[in-house]
């Protein structure tokens, strides 16, 4: 009897051994270089030339758990990263497609070296802040939607709450960018949706991850750090605004417009997220430095014209312009060519200016 116990005890702790074993397995080992190069399609120069110079792996051939799904400490992160569903990229012609979007569209804004207006920038964005893969997939469906892994302001992004169909999602050990050559050929609408969500949210986590927001010239955030995290309706009694002049009644609500206006903070088609579109109500609070700082960098992708407005957000007022020149010249001098990023004319003659040249706007 005493024999069998024995026997009982040596078998669970082989058991818990081999568990942790498996366990282990998940991460990558030694091998995971010479695993990844051999995932690699090196016929691609662009695959050859992140692999080489900056260390980041594009794949399209990827093992889930050792390149995205593991090391995460987290429960409800875990619960989005094990929820999604990949669809590969196999056929070849799409691969094709899915490099000429990636290196034509997407990462052209990511260079060494580039000259603009007479000064030439150079950031290594891409070897400094990258995670160390890109995966490479036609399809990507979340089953439980955000957790706060990443932001979510994109006025691009295919649902709010991050769940269904998505574009993409990023961590610490890499970036999916689904790249669906058949939805994004369908329409130029289409087609900028699914690349402008990918770079704001790539852009948003880095930005996040690495506290970038503290390269932004403190100048940005003055202009409204007295409305941060205040509610709208304290800041409207504040200045005798809260009763309306003409009923009497407490305001309840106040236009995106207003909200630009009063604040200096951009509000778009998808922040706020509650109570109705086009007004927002007097309870919230306006958005914080952070939250500042990224919706002025989607509505550089993405820029939106307010109900009402015949500006942009970024352009209704002198105090937005000068955020957005600050927000300009924060990605430049990070290494991001702004210009592929945002053509329109306005904006680059506004990056033109000086600082001292931006006093004077109107």
């Amino acid at each position: 009897m005493k024999n069998c116990i024995v026997w009982l005890f040596l078998g669970v702790l082989l058991g818990i051994f081999v568990a942790c074993d498996r366990e282990e397995d998940l991460k990558p080992s030694g091998l995971d270089t010479e695993r990844l190069r051999d995932s690699l399609d090196l016929e691609y120069p662009l695959v050859r030339e992140y692999y080489e110079k900056y260390g980041v792996a594009v794949l399209r051939r990827f093992d889930e758990m050792l390149d995205l799904k593991f090391d995460f400490h987290d429960k409800d992160s875990r619960k989005f990263w094990d929820g999604l569903i990949l669809s590969r990229i196999v056929r070849q012609t799409e691969m094709d497609s899915v490099m000429d979007i990636l290196e034509n569209s997407i990462l052209v804004c990511f260079k060494d070296e580039f000259e603009w207006n007479g000064k030439v920038y150079r950031g290594g964005f891409v070897k400094k802040y990258f995670p160390p893969k890109i995966l490479l997939v036609n399809n990507l469906v979340s089953e439980w939607g955000a957790s706060k892994s990443f932001p979510t302001e994109s006025v691009n992004a295919a649902s709010e709450s991050l769940q269904g169909t998505i574009h993409g999602a990023i961590n610490d050990n890499g970036i999916v960018m689904s790249l669906n050559t058949r939805v994004m050929y369908s329409s130029p609408e289409s087609f900028q949706k699914y690349r402008n969500d990918i770079l704001y949210f790539l852009l948003a986590f880095i930005v996040d991850k690495y506290e970038l927001y503290d390269q932004v010239p403190e100048r940005f955030y003055q202009f409204s750090e007295a409305y941060y995290g205040k509610e709208i309706a304290e800041l409207l009694e504040e200045s005798g605004q809260i009763v309306d002049d003409v009923t009497g009644d407490t305001v309840r609500s106040i236009s995106k417009a207003a909200y630009v206006r009063n604040y200096g903070v951009i509000s778009n088609s998808v922040y706020p997220v509650m109570g109705a579109k086009r007004e927002i109500a007097t309870f919230w609070e306006v958005a914080d430095r952070k939250r500042d700082f990224r919706l002025y960098l989607d509505q550089l992708i993405t820029p939106e014209i307010l109900d009402g407005e015949v500006q942009p957000a970024w352009n209704m007022t002198a105090v937005t312009r000068q955020k957005m020149w600050y927000v300009g010249h924060t990605l430049l001098n990070l290494g991001i060519d702004v210009r592929m990023l945002n053509d329109d004319p306005d904006f680059l003659n506004l990056l033109k200016l000086t600082e001292d040249e931006l006093v004077n706007i109107e």
